[in-house]
């Protein structure tokens, strides 16, 4: 009973938020309108809008019904229809950032001409004939909707779907000089679903065979939400090939799915899930472990399931360790043990990012220590995948990552 009254009223409170994000944006575009177009053409530009607000709403919850389905495909069509209502919550955000960022110039050039030129006062765009006025608002409120609209367009299918291989050389001082350019394939976050689905699987799973890798990893999230045709994604996770194996950890999205049956789905499609679990590989005479613990927790999602302790049992104290991580910020208690590198994912590099000029909006960069790259603290070494699949909905303009590690002594 408590449980479900916490989703309702967290339900209310998202739909809350959501619902004065749009009245803020409306009322912004009302007062655009009226301040660019005469009177008798406001109506039909005020009621194109309005249509346009509830369109976007109605594809935004389908895209969430599409996201939160039991489907592992779905029509070219739906996909389609939920790309649409994905778009719109994108282009709903960059406007909220966009008019946030405007208002707050305008807040600073009111109080500017108030307290410094009250008796100096300088022509600015108020004092601009009326008809000017109107003109430079329109086109220049036309462009920036223009604008607003089509960059999450534009990246999606510029960026989004471009698969990015990132090679990476990290040396170290203990790594073992019989397996100098070992090389490791790193996979994060692939969220089988609706929006990633068994073709998509094969294309990616044939890309990184190609890079022909020592071992592959895949730390976490192996599905989205939901408990998909298991059997089906056992057979799809089996095209998977390298010399050593392939390892992998759970994520948080694995557990909401069922943490028991996607391990085990995994093990027969042949990944060793290291879930507190490690492994000590001899090769050419030297050792080399890899060890995983179950997902951590963050801070939206506190507890956890991880047991560093229990998985460094299962290896060799004195050989070069890997630890598979779902979450790139447990790093600052991994880096406390003898563990020499650490391979996470999680953080989606954000997903959804931007750059205006300088400024860099990524949601990434907020919630987490280490959203995206290559760290070292403490001779200790991260390394965070930015994932090849996408949260919530089909929108992505951080490219989607597969990394070749090549480790040295």
């Amino acid at each position: 009973m408590l449980e479900t009254l916490s989703i309702v009223i967290s339900v209310i409170i998202y739909l809350s938020i959501f619902f004065l994000i749009e009245y803020y944006i409306f009322r912004s575009y009302l007062n655009w309108l009226k301040k660019s177009f005469l009177s008798h053409r406001q109506l039909f530009w005020k009621n194109l809008g309005f249509i346009i607000l509830i369109l976007g709403n109605l594809l935004f919850i389908f895209s969430m019904v599409v996201t939160n389905s039991n489907l592992i495909s779905i029509s070219s069509f739906s996909r389609h229809l939920a790309y649409l209502g994905g778009f719109f919550f994108s282009s709903l955000l960059l406007a909220l950032i966009v008019l946030c960022i405007k208002d707050f110039i305008l807040i600073i050039h009111r109080l500017y001409r108030y307290f410094i030129m009250r008796t100096n006062r300088v022509r600015d765009i108020q004092d601009l004939p009326n008809q000017s006025r109107r003109s430079l608002l329109k086109y220049g409120g036309a462009a920036s909707i223009l604008a607003i609209s089509s960059a999450p367009v534009v990246s999606t299918f510029m960026i989004g779907d471009e698969i990015q291989i990132i090679k990476k050389l990290i040396s170290f001082n203990n790594f073992p000089k019989s397996m100098n350019g070992l090389t490791i394939a790193q996979l994060s976050d692939i969220h089988a679903g609706a929006y990633m689905n068994l073709e998509n699987l094969t294309d990616i799973f044939h890309l990184v065979n190609s890079l022909q890798p020592n071992i592959i990893v895949i730390t976490g999230d192996f599905v989205d939400k939901n408990t998909y045709d298991l059997s089906a994604l056992s057979n799809t996770f089996q095209l998977l090939q390298s010399d050593i194996g392939v390892f992998g950890c759970l994520g948080n999205h694995d557990h909401y799915a069922g943490a028991k049956d996607i391990s085990n789905m995994l093990e027969n499609s042949g990944i060793k899930m290291l879930n507190n679990d490690g492994k000590t590989l001899f090769i050419n005479n030297d050792k080399i472990s890899i060890l995983g613990v179950d997902y951590e927790g963050t801070k939206m999602h506190p507890g956890g399931y991880s047991d560093i302790r229990q998985a460094l049992k299962k290896v060799n104290s004195d050989s070069f360790k890997i630890m598979l991580s779902h979450n790139p910020d447990f790093f600052t208690t991994i880096k406390k043990y003898d563990i020499d590198l650490t391979l996470a994912g999680h953080t989606h590099g954000g997903q959804i990012g931007f750059k205006i000029g300088g400024l860099n909006i990524n949601p990434a960069y907020l919630a987490f220590r280490y959203p995206k790259g290559h760290y070292i603290e403490e001779n200790k070494h991260l390394y965070v995948n930015v994932g090849i699949g996408n949260y919530g909905l089909p929108i992505r303009t951080i490219k989607p990552e597969i990394t070749l590690l090549t480790l040295s002594g």
